[in-house]
């Protein structure tokens, strides 16, 4: 069997203050999404033509009422997570004081072998004495020392157990977050993404003002363009949540013949490269393509949730592999407890078993740095 060791990797952090802000502060204003709707319903409750939020948005997806339970039913996931990750965090570092006691046991009882601290204190002496090839550097076991190999050998053998309960763990976890995650970028992200992808009405007028035109008949078309979006809200109300098969042909016919007038002529005013871009605006309009301002808000932050959930797995991830590859060390380091011969083979079996516990307490040292920023409330 080879000598090489397992390289046990550096654990790095599960997630970091700034990730867990990210996730946190997404869950806290999801939660108040189903509140601002409520709000915005409030706002135009008085109007003679009330805004159907529902009927209005089927223009664009499934509609904002069902887009926004969509996102507070995901959001819901997280806390869920939370617990988990709580969870993971205590047992790991319950199985971490167990190993570390197990550890200690195995090299206390190693390093207090009769002949162990003999050939320790001759090995010592000759590297002091700068010897490039100590005589000791083989020196057969003696009975007694063997016949204590088969308890350490039980010790390291009871160490196993609680590294696959890790693994589970981990693994488990790691899949939840990937879960969250894909839903966040295909649910959420992409139900977000038909609305903000769309102009507002503020970028609407925007897009007029770089058009060159007269003053007076920017202020024109920008009255128009509002009478249109008033006359979409109107065609949706009255088909009463029915889909409405050419919204824009039905728009068209509640225009004023006055106010149809008044567009011809000022759309002949205008210089020939205006026209254009200056139709492609109304029509947008007349189709109800244009966002209302009340969802602007919801985009830029979710576009920050991608790269932390990623971290977040990755980090997780990292930990199993921790796991498992202290797992294959103490699978290697049990097979040559039997082969032992020598005392520089125990030797080698105490260096393995203290950077496995060096390793482990630095994990621990993330883990709960890791359930300290989960503790944290954020908004």
């Amino acid at each position: 069997m080879s000598d090489q060791p397992v390289n046990l990797i550096t654990p790095a952090p599960i997630l970091t203050p700034d990730e867990i802000a990210y996730i946190k502060k997404y869950v806290w204003r999801a939660s108040g999404l189903s509140a601002n709707l409520e709000q915005m319903n409030d706002f135009w409750g008085d109007e003679r033509t009330p805004i159907n939020y529902e009927e209005t948005t089927t223009l664009y997806s499934d509609g904002i009422v069902r887009f926004i339970n969509k996102v507070v039913k995901h959001a819901k996931e997280w806390p869920i997570i939370e617990t988990d990750l709580k969870g993971y965090c205590s047992t790991a570092s319950q199985n971490y004081q167990i190993f570390e006691t197990q550890v200690l046991s195995i090299v206390d009882t190693i390093e207090n072998l009769s002949g162990y601290i003999d050939y320790s204190r001759t090995l010592q002496q000759q590297i002091d004495a700068s010897l490039e090839n100590p005589s000791s550097s083989y020196c057969p076991l003696c009975n007694e020392d063997l016949a204590r190999l088969s308890d350490i050998k039980l010790n390291i053998d009871s160490t196993k157990p609680h590294l696959e309960e890790l693994e589970k763990g981990s693994k488990d976890i790691g899949a939840s977050i990937m879960s969250f995650k894909t839903s966040l970028m295909n649910i959420v992200q992409t139900g977000n993404d038909s609305y903000v992808n769309l102009d507002t009405a503020t970028e609407m007028a925007e897009k007029l003002n770089f058009i060159p035109m007269e003053q007076y008949q920017r202020v024109f078309f920008n009255t128009y363009m509002s009478i249109i979006l008033g006359l979409v809200l109107k065609v949706i109300k009255e088909a009463s949540g029915q889909p409405v098969e050419n919204i824009e042909a039905a728009v068209t016919a509640q225009l004023h013949p006055n106010h149809v007038k008044e567009y011809d002529d000022t759309l002949n005013d205008l210089p020939v490269d205006s026209r254009a871009p200056v139709i492609a605006l109304i029509t947008q309009t007349k189709k109800g393509q244009v966002l209302f301002r009340q969802l602007e808000s919801m985009h830029d932050w979710l576009k920050l949730f991608d790269k932390p959930l990623t971290d977040a797995n990755k980090g997780v991830g990292q930990v199993r592999t921790l796991w498992t590859n202290t797992a294959v060390e103490l699978d290697r380091i049990n097979a040559r407890v039997t082969q032992v011969t020598q005392y520089s083979d125990l030797q080698s079996v105490v260096k393995s078993l203290k950077s496995a516990l060096k390793t482990w307490q630095e994990t621990d040292k993330n883990l709960r740095t890791l359930n300290e920023l989960l503790e944290r409330v954020y908004q």
